[in-house]
């Protein structure tokens, strides 16, 4: 299992072999545990507001999932890895909830 700052280094857009017409502004990820309490690392990739949501379909970011899964594995993490993709607001709020949209 690697430490915060090895997932940092593993998990930096510099570092990993992604596609560069993508535009990914940025990797960030959570440690954390899973519903059954198995520890499991969750992979955002980030993009602009800006970026129109057809760039983000799983056709364009399968290759993207691949490069960050084979950069874990090859660094030795032994964790499950969710991955989603995000724009940089729908990130930032995730965590807000607002029951007028519910």
């Amino acid at each position: 299992m690697l430490s915060e700052e090895e997932l940092a280094v593993v998990l930096s857009v510099s570092k990993l072999a992604l596609p560069a017409d993508l535009q990914i502004k940025e990797i960030k990820f959570e440690e954390r545990d899973d519903s059954t309490g198995e520890p499991i690392i969750e992979v955002y990739a980030i993009f602009d507001d800006a970026v129109p949501d057809e760039v983000m379909s799983w056709a364009r970011m399968e290759p993207v999932y691949e490069a960050i899964r084979t950069a874990l594995l090859s660094a030795g993490e032994t964790r499950y890895m969710m991955f989603t993709v995000m724009h940089r607001t729908d990130f930032d709020d995730r965590y807000n909830y607002d029951p007028a949209f519910d």
